[in-house]
């Protein structure tokens, strides 16, 4: 689930920033996955607004 966010991340928001805290940040990653139940749209878009 991991990849496919930050798959679609790089794809559809390519001018987030990169590195911690970033679209490729796997631990925030997690952690907004499991905030939203594991939702990858709902996960989307609340870390677009968060980073």
């Amino acid at each position: 689930l991991i990849l496919e966010v930050k798959n679609k991340l790089e794809r559809e928001y390519p001018m987030l920033p990169l590195g911690s805290y970033g679209r490729d940040d796997d631990e925030m990653i997690l952690w907004f996955l499991k905030d939203r139940k594991f939702h990858i749209e709902e996960t989307i878009s609340k870390l677009t607004k968060a980073i």
